[in-house]
């Protein structure tokens, strides 16, 4: 009886995740008129469309290499709302990963759709019908009530999700607890071995379509390297694809294990503090001293103040 709630338990989890992640962002309109440049929409399209289904044609080819089909759907995947919380150690921007996952999930739903309408499924109609109710119930309104407190009371909900920041991270800690339960430790070979080498992969693959010459590279490498696997558990284990869920559970282990990789990488890719382009997005007006400043020996006011003669 409990079994048959757990797809559910783990939507309402990774919806309150979610919202609480998506919360301590600002996405105003006002912000986003000021994206220009934060995209790469050719790499993007490739990364969570071209890609994917490329994956998939050759996973029609070989029709019992599961493999292949998870791959598919993880390179569909959009960006997990974990992006924003690594970010913040990583040196990166975090609102052009914020608007990211937005505009992945918009993307990854008709991505998503064809790789269904494509795959062996046992019931196309009830995948398609999961994919609508976990991407609208788990990714959307979560996104739109965040965003809505966010414009209706800022001060609170900003002042809330920054004094509870482990909230969304104890959300995302039951949603991997329930997981494992469906999942047995010695399929680890070969569901767990191919979770590790596909989390490598998609990480040799996020830091080749990285812009290095951008201010946003590190954003790009989160963007294109951290799925959302919270997603793709919820969508797969409630069209029942028994396979497709273990390997995507014991995704969740190499996701994390491999951070200390993103941070190593991160180090080749984030911009020097003094990189004037990092100013202007900040809004901080960035002078530099001008030579003929730099030239004269500068004096305290008091020293000068003291060798006045007295009257």
């Amino acid at each position: 009886m409990t079994d048959n709630f757990l797809p559910l338990i783990k939507l309402g989890l990774l919806a309150l995740a979610t919202g609480l992640s998506l919360a301590r962002v600002d996405m105003s309109s006002a912000r986003w008129s000021s994206s220009k440049g934060m995209f790469s929409l050719k790499r993007i399209f490739f990364r969570f469309s071209l890609a994917p289904l490329t994956l998939q044609g050759f996973a029609l080819i070989f029709p019992q290499q599961y493999s292949l089909t998870f791959f598919a759907l993880l390179l569909a995947a959009p960006t997990a709302i974990t992006g924003i919380i690594v970010c913040r150690s990583l040196g990166a921007l975090v609102l052009p990963t914020a608007y990211a996952i937005v505009m992945t999930t918009l993307i990854s739903g008709l991505t998503t759709f064809l790789l269904l309408a494509t795959g062996s499924f046992s019931s196309l109609t009830g995948s398609l019908v999961w994919l609508g109710v976990v991407s609208v119930a788990g990714l959307l309104i979560p996104s739109v009530i965040a965003q809505y407190f966010r414009y209706r009371y800022p001060i609170e909900t900003a002042s809330f999700v920054e004094r509870n920041p482990a909230l969304s991270i104890l959300m995302l800690t039951l949603f991997i607890i329930v997981s494992f339960q469906t999942v047995e430790l010695k399929s680890f070979w070969p569901y767990g071995v191919s979770a590790i080498v596909c989390a490598g992969l998609l990480r040799a693959l996020a830091f080749g379509l990285a812009r290095r010459d951008s201010i946003y590279a590190v954003d790009d490498y989160i963007t294109m390297s951290y799925p959302n696997i919270f997603f793709v558990i919820a969508l797969v284990s409630n069209i029942g694809a028994v396979e497709l869920q273990a390997y995507a559970t014991w995704f969740l282990v190499p996701m994390f294990a491999l951070m200390p990789i993103d941070e190593w990488l991160a180090l080749r890719l984030v911009v020097r503090r003094t990189d004037r382009r990092l100013y202007d997005f900040l809004k901080i007006e960035h002078k530099q001293p001008s030579i003929k400043n730099l030239s004269q020996p500068t004096q305290d006011p008091k020293l000068v103040q003291n060798d006045t003669p007295r009257e």
